[in-house]
């Protein structure tokens, strides 16, 4: 049975390596996505729908080991477990430390994106303020020739 659940654990952190993969590769395709001219928002944010779905498939695999470790992380600590399991517990370490890698990977990755993502709505914000002056100083303008255009008459006699 104990075989079982440590076969369950190393399957669970494959799946779980495998997300990651997937999720690393998903943002890189978002800062591809970033470093064009013109973001295409619409690609973004299927990208991030989709990050959002494997993210909530790795937090179901983690509730799903913590379960399944809770069953066998005493036997796989003692002694006389980890001779018998010696190979499996090797296997684990490998997955967990490929895990932690990758993790720490996705993190870096995410953020150079919000950083990125931050720096592009920055320049759009700016772009929007310049024209929303440009408007002003036009309408402004526009008022100004419009007052000027009015004249009173010059040899008109004001006496009655």
């Amino acid at each position: 049975m104990e075989k079982q659940y440590i076969t369950i654990l190393i399957e669970s952190l494959q799946k779980k390596s495998a997300i990651l993969s997937e999720l690393i590769g998903n943002s890189k395709n978002q800062a591809a996505l970033l470093k064009e001219d013109m973001v295409d928002w619409d690609a973004f944010d299927r990208g991030t729908d989709a990050k959002s779905d494997l993210i909530n498939a790795l937090n179901q695999l983690d509730q799903g080991f913590e379960t399944v470790f809770a069953h066998v992380g005493e036997l796989l600590q003692s002694p006389e477990g980890k001779k018998t399991y010696a190979q499996q517990i090797r296997t684990l370490q490998e997955l967990i430390t490929e895990v932690t890698d990758k993790s720490v990977e996705l993190q870096a990755d995410e953020a150079r994106n919000k950083a990125v993502v931050e720096k592009k709505f920055q320049e759009y914000r700016a772009g929007i303020r310049k024209g929303r002056t440009s408007s002003r100083v036009a309408y402004g303008y526009y008022q100004n020739m419009n007052q000027m255009n009015y004249l009173p008459p010059q040899f008109l006699d004001n006496k009655k």
